[in-house]
């Protein structure tokens, strides 16, 4: 096993620190390629010449092959509990588990220690239910993205977070992204429906609509003039959408391959090789490639699927983060908005145990398109192009949930405050004259003229109505 970055030398004495003092359930938040796999390795090693018995439980069979892999890859003697599994062996102390198979059998491994990787999925009922059974195991979650409506709290009381993500890029351990945005797509009438990335645009609506997106005809265009000669990962709304994508690309001379939730694993890696030997320019998908793969060559990534899941919109980034021999930096083409509308993968958000919700307040910040090149970026120059012509500016709230295009008055406490005391008044039935007062005794009587002009002010105001 190779040796420990020093961050992950912080995280593992975090967590132990943790553990020896009686709390038993620890998240460990690391960014996608900051080396969560090393750490848990490392901690189910330990685990193992220690005696111990410990699971590590993941979803589905994919990740199942993915976690034994990987294990192998890091030294660590294990089983994989799944029947007909060529690596099944119950007797073994270490033990690496599908929670669909766990539940469906009434299985209960023995375990002093659970591993639960990609812990922002460990939210459905079935999870709870079998962390239920391990009332007196060491449970170590980690994830990249623990941002989740229904709470964590069942595996996690406590998180250790070693490093942040600028930092990790400072550092040279992450490649530094750029973005590119130039229009959002209209999604008036898509209805959002909650599924296992949180809630999200219903999926069939959004295919509809992207699939007759003027934008889609621009992805080749932009991905020539900005990203030609990188290994790309494009993200799509639905398979169909996927291919449409491919085919376009195809159309236009550029090298590009489709895989799905029905392609093959041998089909799969194959394109994904191909990748990374550059003999494929984009690798489109529909939904998974989002996590569990590792693509360190990637140094660009189509974003074609709109999306108001914070840990999708991280997740799809994050593939182009690890650093790779000859790769600078990544390039985000975002020809669906979520840049806009989540920031940057450097805005980073504290993890809510109980329930991720937006935080009351807000920070403003102004992100820029720049005219010439459509970079976004903030700041007075636009670091691709150096264009100081920066009309196309935004403003957004920072919150630790969804980024919201929001527009200074919005941005803005009086006037937030403001639209809460006019919707009182309205729920209420109170008369203008209370607004004005209430407006008047909080900010002032300038600030209660500016909603009521002059030549505004009604007689029944003086009365003092």
């Amino acid at each position: 096993m190779s040796e420990l970055r020093p961050y992950q030398e912080q995280a593992l004495s975090g967590i132990r620190e943790v553990f020896a003092k009686g709390t038993k359930k620890v998240l460990l938040h690391l960014a996608t390629g900051g080396g969560k796999t090393h750490i848990f390795c490392t901690v189910l090693k330990g685990a193992h010449k220690k005696g111990r018995k410990a699971i590590m439980v993941v979803r589905g069979r994919k990740l199942v092959d993915q976690a034994s892999k990987r294990l192998d890859r890091e030294g660590v003697p294990h089983g994989v509990y799944m029947a007909g599994h060529k690596k099944f062996n119950a007797s073994l102390p270490i033990q690496v588990c599908s929670i669909d198979t766990l539940v469906s059998r009434g299985a209960r491994p023995e375990a002093d220690i659970v591993v639960i990787d990609e812990a922002h999925y460990a939210t459905s009922p079935s999870y709870v239910k079998f962390m239920a059974l391990y009332p007196n195991a060491y449970v170590l979650p980690v994830t990249a993205t623990p941002y989740t409506s229904k709470g964590l709290r069942h595996i996690a009381e406590t998180v250790v977070k070693p490093i942040r993500v600028a930092e990790l890029i400072e550092q040279g351990y992450l490649a530094p992204p750029r973005y590119f945005s130039r229009s959002l797509p209209d999604l008036k009438g898509v209805r959002s429906s909650t599924g296992k990335d949180g809630k999200d645009f219903v999926q069939a609506q959004l295919s509809a609509i992207m699939e007759n997106s003027p934008l889609m005809g621009d992805i080749a265009k932009h991905w020539l003039e900005k990203a030609k000669g990188r290994p790309t990962v494009a993200f799509c709304c639905s398979v169909k959408h996927s291919i449409a994508v491919k085919d376009s690309l195809l159309e236009q001379g550029i090298r590009a391959a489709h895989v799905d939730a029905n392609s093959s694993d041998e089909e799969r890696q194959h394109y994904i090789d191909q990748l990374e030997a550059g003999e494929l320019d984009v690798l489109c998908n529909c939904g998974i490639l989002c996590t569990g793969v590792d693509i360190p060559k990637a140094s660009c990534i189509i974003l074609a699927r709109p999306t108001k899941s914070l840990n999708l919109h991280i997740q799809q980034m994050g593939r182009g983060t690890r650093m790779a021999p000859g790769k600078n930096d990544f390039i985000v083409l975002d020809h669906a908005g979520n840049v806009l509308r989540h920031g940057f993968i450097t805005d980073e958000h504290e993890a809510n145990l109980d329930e991720y919700k937006e935080k009351e307040e807000t920070a403003k910040r102004v992100t820029k398109t720049c005219e010439e090149c459509y970079a976004v970026f903030e700041g007075k120059e636009c670091p691709e192009c150096g264009n100081t012509n920066l009309a196309k500016t935004r403003s957004y709230a920072s919150v630790d949930g969804n980024l919201e295009e929001l527009s200074p008055e919005d941005l803005d406490p009086v006037s937030i405050r403001i639209k809460e005391l006019k919707k009182v008044r309205k729920d209420k039935g109170y008369k203008r004259g209370w607004l004005y007062h209430r407006i008047k005794e909080e900010f002032g009587e300038i600030i209660a003229e500016q909603q009521f002009p002059k030549r505004e002010v009604p007689w029944w105001i003086n009365r003092g109505s």
